[in-house]
């Protein structure tokens, strides 16, 4: 594969890599709005199934918590590993991986 052309891959695996995680973040902290107060329930926006507070401030999202959706994140963890995986293969296909593994090998005996 052209250099130009494995550089521009591996750009946009890391840039797939990072949106994925930013949309995984967002399970993870998720809280289902049945546990919002009687007062709070009336901010909540519709087909808003659960919430996150970040920096004090809460996030309503359509998606639910992962308990009650473990098949979408799933896919969405999935979604993160594999520009992951693919990366870490296609850094090991072209020895960069192999190298920077002989020499910290080097360094560390």
């Amino acid at each position: 594969m052209h250099v130009a052309l494995r550089i521009l891959w591996r750009c946009i695996l890391i840039v797939w890599f990072g949106f994925a995680f930013l949309a995984l973040t967002t399970w993870l902290g998720c809280q289902p709005v049945e546990d919002l107060s009687p007062t709070e329930m009336s901010e909540v926006p519709v087909g808003a199934k659960c919430f996150t507070v970040n920096h004090g401030m809460k996030l309503f999202h359509e998606h639910g918590t992962i308990q009650q959706e473990p098949l979408q994140f799933s896919m969405y963890a999935a979604l993160l590993l594999v520009p992951w995986v693919l990366l870490v293969w296609d850094l090991w296909r072209s020895g960069v991986l192999k190298r920077w593994l002989s020499r910290r090998k080097s360094t560390t005996s």
